[in-house]
């Protein structure tokens, strides 16, 4: 069961950063992010008994869902100034982010030596490709944005995570992304964007992409990564990071006409080798 939902989310959040592309042609970047984890969250409100409001009881699922939040908003706003694949690659230190956190600060329990190995080799190619940058500033400081994406993400995991149990996961789910959107539309806000989507978001396209972020991206992959938090370990939890690159890069170049060299390909070798070693480190917790 967790190795069909992580291969699941490897696909979907692999091809979100496509989507993304296209949903941008109608929406600005902070008030897309919003939208999408709103919807998601209020999608969610019916197949919940009762949705637990108490701060007391949801705060790891809010701070968690803001962290959460947080990160996809930065991710969206990277991909308005570099390719798709690019940016999934810059989101491939996840692992690393959630093994080192994960350590010293939550369960304090020392990794795997398989799982710091494959971190190493998955990061390894990532950096290769990370070369692809250059001296291009608006690409840096994407890459700045990218980075802090991937702590973010992986904070709030792992107070989801910390969280899991004190209400059920469809209310867990609720919260994080309706509180998770809302602080979306406060970067929104902060950016300077009109919060509602412009009239090309009603167009097929950005509309489709749209709707495939919210159902897909969000609903579906969002319950999955949250029974993957509870029954697997943060390493391979993780992994979805390094593969999601493979697949946006391949759509990259079939879709956008985004280089893929073979630099890109060796790069691309290492990230998936990494995720093997990651994966052979928590076989036990793929069944």
């Amino acid at each position: 069961m967790n190795l069909f939902l992580l291969i699941f989310i490897y696909i979907i959040w692999g091809t979100t950063y496509t989507a993304i592309v296209y949903a941008l042609k109608g929406f600005e970047p902070f008030g897309l992010a919003g939208w999408r984890f709103l919807v998601a969250g209020l999608l969610f409100v019916p197949f919940t008994n009762r949705v637990d409001w108490k701060f007391k009881n949801s705060w790891h699922s809010i701070v968690g869902g803001i962290g959460l939040a947080t990160g996809n908003a930065l991710v969206v706003w990277s991909q308005t100034r570099m390719t798709s694949g690019l940016a999934a690659l810059y989101v491939g230190s996840v692992p690393l982010w959630l093994i080192l956190i994960d350590w010293l600060f939550f369960t304090k329990k020392k990794p795997h030596i398989l799982s710091v190995l494959g971190c190493l080799v998955g990061l390894s190619g990532l950096y290769l490709l990370s070369l692809e940058t250059g001296k291009d500033l608006s690409l840096r400081l994407s890459a700045v944005a990218l980075i802090g994406a991937a702590l973010l993400w992986s904070i709030g995991t792992l107070f989801i995570r910390k969280g899991q149990g004190r209400i059920s996961r469809n209310s867990a789910i609720s919260v994080q992304l309706i509180y998770g959107g809302l602080f979306q539309f406060f970067l929104a806000f902060l950016h300077g964007e009109d919060f509602f989507p412009g009239a090309m978001a009603f167009e097929l396209k950005p509309l489709l992409a749209w709707s495939y972020l919210v159902i897909f991206g969000s609903v579906l992959a969002m319950n999955a990564y949250n029974y993957l938090i509870k029954t697997t370990t943060p390493a391979i939890i993780g992994t979805y990071a390094l593969a999601n690159p493979i697949v946006a890069l391949i759509l990259g170049f079939m879709l956008f006409n985004e280089a893929l060299t073979m630099g890109t390909l060796i790069a691309g070798i290492l990230v998936l080798v990494g995720v093997a070693l990651i994966l052979v480190s928590g076989r036990k917790k793929l069944i």
